[in-house]
């Protein structure tokens, strides 16, 4: 659905870069289903040498399917160490999306920039998750300007959203790289989530825990996590930079790195298990990790969701598109705001 006053979910630009990125996403679902036959072939030769299937043995329902994502609500927000940066040449402006962010993000930083010129010092000192910019601002740099010369001369993956109050400001933010464009007055809270959650990735920053047996399967998931790390995807070099992510193929070392440190997104594959996603739970590090499940079937992964909620999310390969998987985990981090209490006197 296109972007605009009334779309949920943002329009897709057609670029040299995403073609490339389509290309590169196809070989690698391609070489991992080779490496995933390869296996598959191992466990079903070993499983006739056993017998076959019991008669009559259970076999579990087919796992939700991934991509449901409900619409937030008006005490909904997201947390995570988010750092956003406001660009607006209007002082009020600035405080009153300022304030509204905190509200939002209760776990972000939000800084703020009253022009592109400074906008562009700011990114350059710091990296930030999203950019809200407006788009009329002075002399000086207007919004689409200052986008372009973000992605093309500093490339700045960073997800920036644009906001205006003259809907016509649409396309020319969208044809210069932002994601998705708000008219003044912004929507109503519920609303805004529900889109930013459409594009939004987990904060740059996060420990990422990932096991499985397969060294190819391994390396190929790693490279996909970068992709989903960045909203607007520029090459791998710097998308890597967002997320530290490990990678272990043996169990018990996988259960030592849970144990000596917290991370924030464990991704396991299925020839692991549910003892490995009981055991991350169990460590009082990681007892708040969201844990993933990847699996060539979606009964084994329907099964852990049904006996023990150890797994928050099931990706089957070949594994989702980045847009997916990036929205799967984007809805771990949707909560209900906490409200405050006043004290009685």
């Amino acid at each position: 659905k296109k972007s605009g006053k009334s779309g949920f979910f943002p329009r897709r630009k057609t670029k040299v870069h995403q073609e490339a990125q389509l290309q590169e996403d196809s070989l690698t679902d391609l070489l991992w289903n080779v490496d995933l036959i390869s296996r598959s072939v191992v466990s079903v030769v070993d499983l006739l040498r056993q017998g076959g299937v019991p008669h009559g043995a259970a076999v579990a329902p087919p796992a939700a399917a991934s991509g449901f994502y409900p619409l937030c609500g008006p005490d909904s927000c997201i947390v995570g160490k988010y750092r956003l940066l406001v660009v607006d040449d209007d002082r009020m402006s600035r405080k009153l999306l300022r304030r509204r962010l905190s509200r939002l993000f209760p776990h972000a930083d939000v800084d703020e920039a009253d022009s592109g010129e400074t906008a562009v010092e700011r990114t350059a000192a710091h990296y930030y998750d999203v950019i809200f910019m407006d788009q009329y601002m002075g002399d000086g740099m207007c919004g689409d300007q200052t986008i372009r010369h973000l992605r093309d001369a500093c490339a700045v993956d960073s997800l920036v959203i644009g906001i205006s109050g003259n809907e016509e400001s649409d396309a020319a933010q969208i044809g210069a790289g932002a994601e998705d464009f708000f008219t003044k007055p912004l929507p109503p809270d519920g609303t805004f989530l529900t889109r930013m959650a459409a594009v939004l990735p987990p904060p740059a920053g996060w420990e990422v825990l990932v096991a499985d047996g397969s060294e190819m399967a391994g390396h190929f998931l790693v490279r996909k996590l970068h992709k989903v790390s960045t909203a607007h995807y520029l090459d791998l070099g710097v998308a890597s930079t967002h997320w530290n992510i490990t990678v272990c193929a043996d169990a018990l070392k996988t259960v030592e790195m849970m144990e000596g440190k917290a991370f924030d997104l464990v991704v396991l594959d299925n020839s692991f298990g549910a003892p490995l996603a009981a055991r991350a739970r169990d460590t009082p590090k990681n007892r708040g990790a969201i844990i993933a499940l990847t699996t060539g079937s979606a009964d084994a992964g329907a099964e852990l969701l049904q006996k023990n909620g150890d797994v928050d999310i099931v990706w089957s390969k070949p594994l989702p598109n980045l847009e997916q998987m990036r929205r799967d985990l984007c809805h771990q981090l949707i909560k209900v705001r906490e409200k405050k209490t006043t004290k009685s006197r």
